[in-house]
């Protein structure tokens, strides 16, 4: 059983996304501070569009951050939290939604 970081960039009207930033330095930055044996895996989905034709995508972007367990993404999260979320300002205007989940299957 693994846990799920999901990190939710909500589509605000107005706000900026740098998607050069965000994939060449902050995810690189996620990565290599997140980096050990627990760390399972980190995918990086862009919204499209909505559920239905021509709606815009509720999120801009999401980050599925996968890991052994909760201790240990707490713990590497204690430690780098502060440069990871200070990085923000930089490629976007958004406040990001966080969700821990369980892998149920």
């Amino acid at each position: 059983m693994s846990i799920t970081m999901t990190v939710l960039y909500p589509n605000e009207e107005g706000s900026k996304f740098d998607w050069d930033y965000y994939m060449n330095s902050h995810m690189k930055l996620v990565a290599e501070r997140l980096a050990g044996p627990e760390l399972l895996d980190i995918r990086v989905i862009k919204g499209l569009a909505g559920g239905a034709p021509g709606e815009s995508p509720a999120y801009q972007a999401a980050a599925l951050i996968h890991y052994e367990s909760m201790d240990g993404l707490v713990s590497k999260l204690t430690e780098h939290g502060p440069e990871v979320m200070g990085d923000i300002p930089n490629y976007t205007s958004v406040q990001p939604l966080v969700q821990f989940s369980e892998d149920m299957s």
